[in-house]
């Protein structure tokens, strides 16, 4: 006969509680992973509205200057650096407000 094994005061139930270091280790190692992925797409956006947004100044100063060539006219290009935003006009009539 095989003598009986000792039992702790818990039982069984002590050993399926909680976390093991290992598995608390993978986990992470996982979310470090997916942080390292994720922080540099997030700051990558603000640079990608940036960049989107100088595109569009770019062309509306190319479409300014079109325009004062083949009209022969002058072209104005106002900043508002309260409001935040730019117009192009021409004599009395508006081009161009973002």
């Amino acid at each position: 006969m095989h003598a009986p094994r000792p039992r702790n005061l818990l039982g069984d139930a002590w050993r399926a509680a909680g976390f093991t270091l290992l598995e608390l280790l993978v986990v992470m190692i996982v979310m470090a992973i997916a942080a390292a992925v994720v922080v540099p797409y997030a700051m990558s956006t603000s640079d990608l509205h940036a960049k989107s947004v100088a595109r569009r100044l770019m062309a509306d100063l190319e479409y300014a200057q079109n325009q004062a060539i083949v009209t022969q006219a002058d072209v104005k290009v106002s900043f508002d650096v309260f409001g935040n935003s730019y117009t192009v006009s021409k004599q009395s009539s508006t081009l161009i407000h973002p």
